[in-house]
C-alpha cells in the first residue's frame, strides 16, 4: 500500500493500529522523524518522511497513515 502523507514536525497522525502519534523532531543527519504515541508513556520511535516505521517495506502498526491534526 502506498502511503500518501508527508510527515511534518508538530503534526499529530493516526497510526495503522488506530493510536495517535505526535511528531516532535526531525533528525537533520538521518532525515528520520521522532514520534511519541499519545497517551502511551515512553513509547518513542522513528518514521521516514512518508510515515513508514524505520523505512520498512512491510506494513507496521507504527506506520503513520493519516494526518489527525496539523
Amino acid at each position: 500500500m502506498k502511503n500518501e502523507i508527508v510527515v511534518e514536525v508538530g503534526n499529530i497522525y493516526k497510526r495503522r493500529d488506530g493510536l495517535l502519534a505526535f511528531v516532535y523532531f526531525k533528525n537533520p543527519v538521518s532525515g528520520m522523524f521522532d514520534c511519541v504515541v499519545i497517551g502511551q508513556c515512553s513509547l518513542f520511535y522513528f518514521v521516514n518522511k512518508e510515515g513508514r516505521y524505520l523505512n520498512s517495506v512491510i506494513e507496521s502498526p507504527n506506520d503513520l497513515v493519516e494526518v489527525e491534526q496539523d
